[in-house]
């Protein structure tokens, strides 16, 4: 509730307005929008830095992201190159495949993650065969090179064309 001023306390208070100095109107006006001018700017400014910081941090994670994801493709050249010059997997090549793709899950997709899975089942393959190749006799040879020459076309042609296919759409800057 109000509360209602009596006329003593009605005329004290008019008695202190009549007191207070005077000023043009046209003075405060521009006074307070200079003022409301220069908040706004500084504002504005203060925000424009804000947003080209977060854009900042935002295309370096970005770029991090990138390098961690070029870094675990190179491992699985890496682990291919002894495979590609020889032609034969041996268990260090295995071990060293399942070592580099460890972080797939978490920098691809399930599809790129599946593809290499699968490129490393058919290392394993290959590794079964290419061991049974040593004592097996002449007239089976041939049925196990030709497949584990098919072996050896799918691990690199897995890793050299399909996971780049794959990773392509995650090594990119976009905006």
């Amino acid at each position: 509730m109000a509360k209602v001023l009596t006329e003593d306390e009605a005329r004290r208070i008019a008695s202190n307005i009549a007191k207070l100095p005077p000023c043009s109107q046209g003075e405060l006006t521009m006074s307070a929008l200079a003022q409301a001018l220069s908040v706004l700017v500084i504002g504005g400014i203060g925000a424009y830095i804000a947003w080209r910081q977060w854009r900042t941090a935002h295309d370096k994670l970005k770029l991090d992201l990138f390098d961690r994801r070029l870094a675990a493709y190179q491992r699985l050249k890496d682990a291919v190159a002894p495979i590609t010059a020889s032609g034969k997997v041996t268990l260090a090549d295995t071990d060293r495949f399942a070592r580099a793709m460890s972080d797939m899950r978490f920098l691809f997709d399930k599809e790129t993650e599946a593809c290499v899975d699968q490129i490393y089942r058919a290392m394993l393959d290959k590794l079964t065969i290419d061991t049974q190749l040593e004592r097996t006799r002449a007239r089976n040879k041939e049925k196990a090179l030709l497949k584990s020459s098919e072996l050896f076309k799918r691990i690199t042609d897995g890793v050299f064309t399909e996971v780049p296919e794959r990773m392509e759409k995650f090594m990119r800057f976009d905006r």
